[in-house]
Order: structure tokens, then C-alpha cells, then sequence
């Protein structure tokens, strides 16, 4: 899949990609699509969807959150607008160094707006979803229930 600037009024993206027929004639197929599913179907990974069914509705301490959420020119992984809270989940592409610079640029940038960044591995939804949601909670400023001493 190759992704690039060139939009219409109506999108920011154009996504191309190569159909390959049964024999070895190629058939370029070019999808113009708007900016929310591009980020949908170039992000959607299985701890998102499984954090998302954990937070949708208010199901946590009754806060609402959004998913993929466009602040700037950043898409957040989830954002609670009461909290003014963002979570991200980090794969491993987070991890190298070239990344770090752009990662913190994007935090600085939240934070500029009071936006609060909680970061998480991946793995850490898998393997730690429990002690992921009290983190999130822990973070809460506006308690509903009195916090313990």
C-alpha cells in the first residue's frame, strides 16, 4: 500500500495499490478515501480494538472517550474531552530512535494545549490490561468516588 499527498478539496489522502491479476498483467486500482478512514486502515490494531471495548460508552468511571481523535495535525488513539487526557498505544516503530524526536514533539505540542499523554506498549494491553485501566484511572482528575489515602 503506498500512501500520498495529492488530495481533492474533500480528502487529504489518496491511497494507491497494485491488484495483481491471476496472470502477469497488473491492474493499478486508485481509492480515494477520506482522512478518518486512511488513519482507520493504517492503525487499527487488535490492542486498540480491545482497549476501545473497554472505554466506549463510558464504561470507565463514566468518562466519555473519543478514538481516533484529530487534534492539529495529530490523530490521537483516544482522547477524553472532560479529562482533556490523551492515550496512546505504542508499537514497537515507537521504540527507534528516529521516532523518539517525533514523539516528543507531538507530546509537547498536546501539552501546549493542556492535554494530559498517557503512553502504553502494546504488549502492555495484552498482558497487563487490568493495571493499564488503573493507571488510566489514577490519572483522572475529576473523581467521581473520594480517592483512598
Amino acid at each position: 500500500i503506498l500512501l500520498y499527498r495529492n488530495p481533492p478539496k474533500w480528502a487529504h489522502f489518496t491511497l494507491s495499490f497494485i491488484l495483481r491479476n491471476a496472470g502477469t498483467s497488473e491492474t493499478e486500482t486508485v481509492v480515494q478515501v477520506r482522512p478518518k478512514w486512511v488513519v482507520h486502515l493504517l492503525r487499527n490494531t487488535h490492542s486498540e480494538a480491545k482497549l476501545w471495548s473497554l472505554l466506549k460508552g463510558s464504561q470507565l468511571e463514566d468518562r466519555k472517550f473519543r478514538r481516533q481523535h484529530s487534534v492539529g495535525s495529530y490523530v490521537l488513539d483516544f482522547y477524553c474531552p472532560s479529562e482533556r487526557l490523551c492515550i496512546e498505544l505504542d508499537g514497537d516503530s515507537h521504540y527507534e530512535e528516529m521516532n523518539f524526536a517525533y514523539d516528543k514533539a507531538r507530546t509537547d505540542f498536546l501539552n501546549s494545549l493542556k492535554i494530559r499523554v498517557l503512553r502504553f506498549k502494546n504488549n502492555e494491553i495484552g498482558e497487563s490490561l487490568e493495571w493499564v485501566l488503573g493507571e488510566i484511572r489514577r490519572s483522572f482528575i475529576r473523581r467521581t468516588t473520594p480517592a483512598p489515602p
